[in-house]
């Protein structure tokens, strides 16, 4: 019963662990693997800016995007019948209603 596969990977797993315990070297600043990462471990100052680079530009980005979805098309008022606006006689008009509609330029719906 004991003589099975699991067990022996189960003793040898043990064995390996108990030895590696007792061989590896204690934590300390001076172990070669601590300086090899140090190598490659960049200063606590680059990371600090480059990820405060990276807000200002994702807040950038989502004013961006806040801008252009809820930006609308300007509203546009179509008349069914633009010739209203010629229709009424000018000399029923009140003292003082008179309005300048030269400027205004009718345009037909072209959909």
């Amino acid at each position: 019963a004991f003589g099975g596969p699991i067990w022996r990977a189960t003793i040898l797993v043990s064995l390996l662990g108990v030895a590696a315990y007792k061989y590896l070297p204690e934590p300390a600043d001076n172990v070669y693997l601590t300086r090899w990462i140090a190598l490659y471990d960049a200063p606590r100052d680059f990371w600090l800016n480059l990820n405060a680079k990276h807000a200002a530009q994702q807040e950038q980005v989502s004013d961006a995007m806040i801008l252009f979805s809820d930006a609308k098309m300007p509203q546009v008022h179509r008349y069914r019948y633009p010739q209203v606006f010629e229709q009424a006689s000018p000399f029923i008009n009140a003292v003082g209603s008179n309005i300048d509609m030269s400027g205004v330029v009718v345009r037909g719906d072209h959909t």
